[in-house]
């Protein structure tokens, strides 16, 4: 269910899909098959099953934190730009006030 989320962000940054949609499952498909070697190699052996499953929600849960708190701070700053005012340049053109 992730990979649909994750594609919907490309897609909502204005970016190509077809490119960055390649790469993004590329990702996608290596990380999980590289999580399963390691979790099916190291982790089951070292941790066990109750332990294994430990793990994954604690880092389940660190991830969605981190995502969580990057979200709302990309969202303040984008709130905060939009309402502050055009920066000042120290330029003057045709559309300043006091040039006639």
């Amino acid at each position: 269910m992730t990979l649909p989320v994750l594609t919907a962000a490309v897609c909502r940054a204005g970016k190509s899909v077809s490119r960055d949609g390649v790469w993004l499952y590329g990702a996608y498909t290596l990380g999980g098959a590289l999580g399963v070697a390691v979790v099916a190699g190291v982790v089951l052996h070292r941790l066990g099953a109750a332990g294994s499953l430990l793990l994954m929600i604690g880092t389940n849960a660190v991830v969605g934190a981190v995502c969580f708190l990057r979200d709302r701070a990309l969202r303040l700053s984008a709130e905060r730009a939009a309402h502050d005012p055009a920066p000042n340049t120290g330029r003057r053109g045709p559309s300043a006030p006091g040039n006639y």
